[in-house]
């Protein structure tokens, strides 16, 4: 089934946490602080959710093509 068709609904869903994970990756502190999604969280901390939100992302557009399945 490989190049299955991902459909729109499960491209949005990857697409939002991608960005999420790309805004706490690549934003500074204290633009996470002053727009209320600090969660009182250190940077660091930050940017280990973002890691986790983009592999998230990719991870369940991937689960969604069937791509990377033989």
């Amino acid at each position: 089934m490989a190049g299955q068709n991902a459909g729109t609904p499960n491209i949005v869903v990857s697409a939002i946490l991608v960005l999420v994970g790309l805004y706490y990756v690549l934003a500074p502190h204290e633009l996470h602080v002053s727009s209320g999604f600090g969660f009182g969280l250190d940077h660091p901390v930050h940017m280990v959710l973002g890691v986790i939100l983009l592999a998230a992302g990719a991870g369940y557009y991937m689960t969604k093509t069937a791509k990377g399945k033989k």
